[in-house]
């Protein structure tokens, strides 16, 4: 289960593997929020796609390099589970099911009441609270096989890899870190990759939605097809949280958008001008503690990550 992997432990490496990109990150002090170290390589092309490995020995040489390059050979690394290989779903169980149980009860029920788009899940829950008299479960899963794909990556690359954890987390960390958050709020987070936008909705600090949504291009420019196309998967979004998963007509009330894409901050100023949701982007708080330089937005989830275990 992913619980397993949820451990915590200081002095730990923050490593997050894209498609195109691996970053990584060390957390030295959260006031001020100072990066001991971060760095960043380029992924051969068609090495990972969706998440998936399909180049295991090209990819185990790149690491290799990276670990030498960085010197974090040894170390205690924790790393992201890609966002097209996990969910966030919200499911109702008999309220007479006791907290402690929920676990057993969900390991009974999958495959059965409740059906995940994994044939062998690893899983974590959290308890929300109670909804039209049953219990409320924030359920996160990720493909088993992805996860410990790259579980054998890291070992192989000479790394200790101690957890795993889900990118909209990380990025909530850190907004929460900054005291932007409110539990009261139904807060919306875009993050902007190559090619693709991770969005979640947080509520009560839990995340209750998540989904990746693949874009047709990947402009470095302004493209007004792009962005009606962004605007349109993101009011789909607002549409279905609003009038499916509630039947309320809750509303998003905070919308943060941010990423590693070079137009994510242009994409806001967008968003801010055709949404009725108040917006705000997602800068870099983040210095490096050896020069006190800003250290660039694109590290935010390392980082965000990298708050998982900083006290």
């Amino acid at each position: 289960m992913l619980s397993n992997l949820f451990v915590k432990k200081k002095n730990r490496i923050s490593l997050v593997i894209s498609d195109d990109w691996v970053r990584y990150a060390e957390v030295k002090s959260t006031s001020p929020l100072y990066i001991q170290r971060h760095g960043e390589k380029r992924i051969p092309e068609g090495t990972i796609s969706n998440g998936k490995i399909l180049e295991p020995a090209i990819l185990r040489s790149f690491m290799e390099q990276c670990v030498e390059e960085w010197g974090i050979a040894r170390q205690h690394v924790q790393f992201l589970v890609p966002n097209t290989q996990m969910i966030v779903r919200r499911v109702l169980i008999p309220a007479d099911v006791q907290d402690d149980e929920v676990e057993s009860h969900l390991f009974m029920e999958l495959g059965t009441s409740i059906h995940l788009p994994f044939e062998h899940p690893l899983y974590d829950a959290v308890v929300a609270g109670m909804k039209d008299g049953k219990k409320e479960v924030i359920l996160i899963a990720a493909e088993e096989k992805t996860v410990l794909d790259y579980q054998d990556l890291l070992e192989l690359s000479s790394l200790k890899p101690v957890a795993a954890d889900i990118s909209p987390l990380a990025l909530y960390r850190y907004l929460h870190l900054l005291q932007l958050t409110d539990g009261n709020d139904h807060e919306m987070v875009l993050f902007f990759h190559e090619g693709s936008i991770a969005v979640s909705v947080f509520h009560r600090h839990q995340p209750v939605f998540f989904r990746n949504i693949s874009l047709s291009g990947n402009s470095d420019v302004m493209d007004p097809i792009q962005s009606d196309e962004i605007l349109k998967e993101v009011e789909k979004v607002i549409s279905f949280y609003r009038y499916t998963l509630h039947d309320d007509g809750t509303m998003i009330t905070k919308l943060f958008v941010g990423g590693e894409h070079i137009l994510s901050e242009s994409y806001q100023t967008m968003l801010a001008d055709r949404l009725e949701v108040p917006s705000r982007y997602i800068a870099s708080e983040a210095k490096s503690a050896h020069t006190g330089e800003p250290v660039p937005a694109r590290f935010l989830l390392p980082v965000g990550l990298g708050l998982k275990e900083v006290r």
